[in-house]
C-alpha cells in the first residue's frame, strides 16, 4: 500500500490530506512561536522508498546507492521549490506536493 506523509514539526497528515491551508498553517504558526520548522516528505510506494527533510531537520544519511531516474526526478523537483534551503516559504511545499502528486 502507498504512503506519502507530510511532516511540519511533530503534525503529519498523508499527502491527500494536507490540503494547503493545513501546510501554510502549520508553517507559519510554528515560525510566528519563533520555531525552526522541519518539514518532511515520507514516500513509501512499491517502486520509490524516500525521505525527503529541509535543512533544519538536521542531517540524515544517503541512502547507500546513487538515486534511480523516478528518485533523481523527486529530488530535482524537491530542490526547485526552494526545499533544500533554510527560507522555504509554506508556498514551496504546497506546490511541491501538488507538483508530486502528478509525478506519481
Amino acid at each position: 500500500m502507498d504512503s506519502i506523509i507530510v511532516r511540519i514539526g511533530s503534525s503529519n497528515l498523508p499527502m491527500d490530506k494536507a490540503d494547503p491551508q493545513w501546510i501554510t498553517q502549520q508553517i507559519v504558526q510554528r515560525r510566528q512561536g519563533g520555531e525552526s520548522v522541519c518539514a518532511s516528505v515520507s514516500i513509501q510506494t512499491t517502486v520509490l522508498k524516500m525521505l525527503l527533510s529541509a535543512l533544519q531537520c538536521g542531517s540524515g544519511g544517503g541512502g547507500g546507492r546513487p538515486p534511480n531516474t523516478a528518485e533523481q526526478q523527486i529530488f530535482k523537483l524537491w530542490r526547485s521549490h526552494n526545499l533544500d534551503k533554510i527560507d522555504y516559504e509554506p508556498g514551496d511545499l504546497v506546490a511541491f506536493t501538488k507538483q508530486l502528486r502528478r509525478l506519481l
